[in-house]
């Protein structure tokens, strides 16, 4: 029997799934993307960029993003800027969104406007 973090754990890694690489080189298709920042916008870092606008458009900041949480949380010295199906980045993103239930789900953007994460 598995502990209950642990279910919760594989719960949001199954919904935390993409299909292809997102980030720099990624084929970047925009539902994978969204998904990206999304996990991204839930997972606070030191020194963190702004929130990113959930568009499905892999531009500059959230390329910065990927490799900011690459640097910061997985200790990248030279982050790549690319999430991959079933890879490291993927994973750690997903588990701190199992993490989430103890922050406030909504959360502004740079433009001010209210996101739910």
């Amino acid at each position: 029997m598995s502990a209950p973090g642990c279910a919760n754990r594989e719960k949001h890694r199954a919904m935390a799934r993409i299909s292809a690489s997102v980030g720099r080189g990624g084929r970047n298709h925009p539902e994978d993307v969204a998904m990206v920042q999304r996990l991204l916008n839930r997972h606070e870092m030191p020194g963190d960029p702004p929130l990113l606008e959930v568009d499905g458009l892999a531009g500059p900041r959230t390329m910065e993003r990927i490799e900011h949480f690459q640097r910061t949380i997985l200790g990248h010295s030279r982050p790549d800027g690319r999430v991959d199906p079933g890879a490291s980045t993927i994973a750690a993103l997903a588990d701190a969104a199992a993490l989430e239930h103890r922050r406030d789900p909504r959360r502004l953007t740079p433009s001010g406007k209210a996101i739910d994460l």
